[in-house]
């Protein structure tokens, strides 16, 4: 039993420590740093903008092939792209 609460309580730590990461913000600013609106990058790398609008409002978050794509465009790291220093 005791295994079992540190295993959840482990669990939580990692939940709290990724959602420090403000991802929403690091996916605009890299968006803002490129000089493009949603629908131009929308076009560029063939994500829906409306995913996009929903990244940068919190309300969703990106698969990794998004992030990969999105990373990939920009020409730079995962970490980076989702503002992990």
């Amino acid at each position: 039993m005791i295994m079992c609460i540190s295993q959840a309580f482990l669990m939580q730590i990692c939940i709290i420590n990724y959602m420090t990461v403000d991802y929403k913000e690091a996916l605009k600013y890299q968006r803002e740093q490129a000089e493009l609106s949603q629908r131009q990058l929308a076009i560029k790398t063939e994500i829906q903008q409306g995913s996009i609008s929903r990244w940068e409002a919190g309300k969703s978050i990106p698969n990794i092939e998004a992030c990969i794509k999105l990373a990939d465009f920009y020409g730079i790291t995962l970490d980076e792209l989702v503002g992990r220093h």
